[in-house]
């Protein structure tokens, strides 16, 4: 038995959302390289490889909890992108909780993306927090609570899980320079010890947006 698969066109259909995300993000040449990823991906064997190897080095590993993670799953593409979202959305999310942590205090660790986003607003660049709450919105909360296919064989395409993974290490890059606890987080300077109340059963707002 096959598995129930997507087409070649749909692998490479995009969201306008997200492309518009990408076309204020990105620059030219990543996003060439991007789509260069995704047409290897419904190429031939070596070219898809190549392909999956190129997504995987930008993302690298590094921090183990999410990137690695991700990192893992993108060896799946093109057919399976759930999880790799995710845990890229999993990562941006956790350097805003220590950027919202060390600008509106510690108890900001336990909320979610989207309520530190609010709560960032007009003590980060408005730009860069407007680029975030549109990651939140088209990529990391459906990836979380959104099954409807929409018509689809998957929620997401393979061209979109590259272009949310590129879109990911450049936002993550911009939260960075803003964090010094992001910084450190990322670079497994310091441990997760503050997870353990995250996902505590006093904390459920943390679980949603």
């Amino acid at each position: 038995m096959t598995l129930d698969t997507s087409s070649k066109e749909e692998y490479l259909d995009i969201q306008k959302e997200i492309l518009n995300l990408a076309q204020r993000t990105l620059s030219k040449e990543e996003i060439s390289l991007a789509e260069e990823i995704s047409i290897g991906l419904v190429s031939s064997k070596k070219k898809k490889e190549n392909a999956r190897l190129k997504i995987r080095n930008i993302v690298g590993v590094k921090p183990s909890r999410h990137l690695f993670y991700a990192n893992a799953d993108l060896r799946f593409l093109p057919r399976y992108t759930r999880n790799p979202i995710r845990y890229l959305g999993d990562y941006i999310d956790h350097l805003v909780k220590f950027l919202s942590s060390e600008i509106n205090g510690e108890k900001f660790l336990t909320k979610s993306l989207g309520i530190n986003l609010k709560q960032l607003k007009g003590k980060i660049e408005e730009n860069l927090r407007l680029k975030l709450v549109d990651y939140n919105n088209f990529c990391y909360v459906p990836a979380k609570h959104d099954f409807n296919l929409n018509g689809r064989k998957h929620r997401f395409t393979a061209k979109e899980a590259v272009y949310i993974a590129m879109l990911t290490i450049t936002l993550s890059k911009a939260i960075l320079i803003n964090s010094s606890k992001g910084r450190d987080y990322s670079d497994g300077r310091i441990n997760d010890d503050w997870a353990k109340m995250q996902y505590s059963p006093d904390n459920q707002d943390s679980l949603c947006d």
